[in-house]
């Protein structure tokens, strides 16, 4: 979904939509922004996601980070 700018009481700010159709202030977004990671090819920053963190979006990518991977492989059953 990512971040929108709306007019918010007469001014322009920038939301989040939320997974019911209403829209949250960015200001609300509990994650952090690490820009640790010097990058020669411009800005460079990774994402941490806070499980307090209001927007749904937010909350769900911090939930599937806790879950184990999934191995996406398939292997074909023999029958004898």
């Amino acid at each position: 979904m990512g971040i929108e700018f709306r007019k918010v009481g007469g001014v322009v700010r920038s939301v989040y939509p939320q997974f019911g159709g209403d829209f949250i202030l960015a200001d609300e977004c509990k994650c952090r922004v690490d820009y640790s990671k010097p990058s020669s090819a411009g800005v460079s920053f990774t994402v941490i996601r806070s499980n307090q963190c209001p927007v749904d979006e937010h909350k769900q990518e911090f939930l599937n980070s806790l879950q184990p991977p999934v191995n996406k492989s398939v292997q074909g059953v023999q029958n004898s």
